[in-house]
C-alpha cells in the first residue's frame, strides 16, 4: 500500500495515514516526518529573509526618495540662478549690440 501526501498536508494527518498500517516501518517514517520538518523550516527560513530583503530594499528606495525630495528645493533653486544668469547674459549682450549698432550709427552719421 503507497500513501498518498500532498503539500498542504498536516503532520497529523500523515500520522494518522501511517498509523493506520500493519506493518509499519517507524525509522522509515520518522525519517520521512522529520524530511517534512526540514523542508517546511527551511522553507520558513526563506520566506523569512526574502521578507526580510524585501524590508530593507523597500527602506532603501524611502530613503533615495526622501533625499530627492530634500535636494528638490537646490535643484529648483540653482535652475533659477541657471535662468537668471543665462537672462543676465542674454540682456548683457543686448546692450553690447545696442551699443554697436548706436556706435556704428554715430560713425555712418559723422562721416556723412
Amino acid at each position: 500500500m503507497v500513501l498518498e501526501e500532498s503539500n498542504d498536508s498536516r503532520i497529523i494527518d500523515i500520522i494518522d495515514l501511517t498509523t493506520s498500517f500493519d506493518n509499519l516501518d517507524e525509522e522509515l517514517y520518522a525519517d520521512y516526518f522529520q524530511n517534512i520538518v526540514e523542508d517546511r523550516l527551511q522553507k520558513e527560513e526563506y520566506d523569512f529573509i526574502t521578507r526580510e530583503r524585501e524590508k530593507k530594499n523597500a527602506f532603501e528606495l524611502e530613503k533615495l526618495h526622501l533625499q530627492m525630495e530634500a535636494q528638490k528645493p537646490f535643484i529648483s533653486n540653482k535652475a533659477a540662478y541657471i535662468k537668471q544668469q543665462s537672462h543676465l547674459k542674454n540682456n548683457s549682450k543686448l546692450r553690447n549690440e545696442k551699443r554697436l549698432h548706436v556706435s556704428v550709427s554715430e560713425l555712418i552719421s559723422a562721416t556723412t
